[in-house]
């Protein structure tokens, strides 16, 4: 069993990612922005083995930019090495939206950026079978 942690700011979407993990067994922890994302990443260090990230979504602070979680939650990661989940795959339904998070991405080496769902579900599929092992 693997500590997934999802960041999605679509209900439906994040409540779908959440029962695919549960399904395989996983223990899941879903959070709708980064300042969530954050704060389960303080309150849980060193724990989580999957981040699944949205890249447009609600960043942090009292005004977040509604489209910066994304970038910001990498930028976090890479200030608190300590906190960052063994595997990162980020997600997107924006061609544009995907090769901004590949340009901007503040981890090194940069994670893939997912907007194909073939190419998603296969991706999913090899961390799954990393995780169950």
């Amino acid at each position: 069993m693997a500590r997934v942690l999802i960041v999605e700011d679509e209900k439906p979407l994040r409540s779908m990612a959440e029962y695919f993990f549960k399904a395989a067994g996983h223990e899941v922890t879903a959070c709708a922005d980064c300042t969530q994302a954050v704060a389960a990443l303080k309150s849980q260090a060193h724990s989580y083995d999957l981040l699944v990230s949205d890249w447009n979504y609600p960043g942090l602070g009292e005004n977040p930019n509604p489209k910066s979680g994304g970038r910001e939650l990498l930028q976090y990661l890479k200030s608190h090495p300590g906190e960052a989940p063994g595997d990162i795959a980020i997600m997107s339904g924006n061609q544009d939206a995907a090769a901004t998070g590949v340009i901007l991405s503040a981890l090194e080496p940069v994670p893939p950026v997912y907007s194909k769902p073939d190419l998603f579900n296969a991706r999913f599929k090899v961390i799954l079978d990393r995780l169950n092992r």
